[in-house]
């Protein structure tokens, strides 16, 4: 019996009114999408795609892969490539690639910087600005990176 390989992906799409322009850049082009299908499939396995969309996981959950092959963005929000991997933790089907936990840190700058300076890995000051009157703290000299 083949092994069932669940592949999570999120396909580019046409940008729609109302949407910045660079909303789907992340997202996969169905050739790749395709490629990676179809290399499983030459491996042997038995490949069901599975969009990660709204309805991701009643799709996880009706067609039980064995494992997933997870190359999700995510839709929306701060932690959203933790979605897949948390919605497969719930189901308790094994996958690849990083965690939930690990994805929503790395996705958070901030935190990213945080967690290796609390781990004694050398990372540069940096500062968070929630508002436009904040002050630049003291231990911040020019030049600076600005990411938005």
């Amino acid at each position: 019996m083949a092994l069932r390989v669940g592949l999570t992906y999120n396909l580019r799409k046409e940008i729609t009114p109302g949407l910045p322009e660079d909303f789907y850049v992340e997202f996969d082009e169905e050739t790749t999408v395709s490629a990676i299908a179809e290399a499983l499939e030459m491996g042997g396995c038995d490949v069901v795609r599975i969009e990660a969309d709204e309805e991701a996981y009643f799709k996880l959950k009706t067609l039980k892969p064995n494992i997933v092959f997870n190359i999700a963005e995510g839709l929306r929000g701060e932690s959203r490539e933790s979605h897949i991997p948390a919605m497969l933790e719930m189901l308790n089907i094994p996958y690849t690639g990083s965690g939930p936990e690990t994805l929503a840190i790395a996705l958070n700058k901030a935190l990213t910087n945080w967690v290796l300076k609390a781990n004694g890995i050398p990372s540069t000051n940096f500062q968070v600005f929630k508002r436009t009157d904040d002050k630049l703290r003291k231990n911040l000299k020019f030049p600076l990176i600005v990411k938005p």
